[in-house]
């Protein structure tokens, strides 16, 4: 339990960085060409975001189907209990359904654009 809990605490690190270049961008505060430290970080995060997705359905979930019932499981996945909603999150979501809406993802250079955005999957 100690690495998700150094894992959460490292994504909301990252997260929180990615997240005000991102928003700095979309308000046009800031040059839309990343740097290579952003996008080093948007790859850290990327990947550690990966790792505790696999380490929670390889260790968690399965010790989890041994304690919930089936009437549990389809409260958590019905939408009706919110795993999180914070102001980050519904801006997150936004940024998101801009990008997916307008296909404007990252920009890569001078004259190159991303069709989509790498972190979120929206395209």
């Amino acid at each position: 339990m100690a690495i998700l809990h150094e894992q959460h605490r490292r994504m909301a690190i990252y997260g929180r960085e990615l997240y005000e270049t991102f928003r700095a961008i979309s308000e046009g505060n800031i040059d839309p060409e990343l740097d290579l430290n952003t996008l080093n970080l948007a790859q850290a995060y990327s990947e550690l975001y990966h790792a505790h997705l696999r380490c929670e359905e390889t260790r968690i979930f399965p010790q989890l189907a041994q304690w919930l019932t089936i009437d549990d499981w389809q409260e958590l996945s019905s939408g009706e209990v919110p795993l999180t909603d914070t102001k980050e999150d519904r801006e997150f979501q936004a940024l998101r359904e801009r990008i997916s809406a307008n296909h404007t993802g990252l920009w890569l250079s001078e004259e190159e654009r991303a069709t989509y955005c790498p972190l979120c999957q929206a395209s």
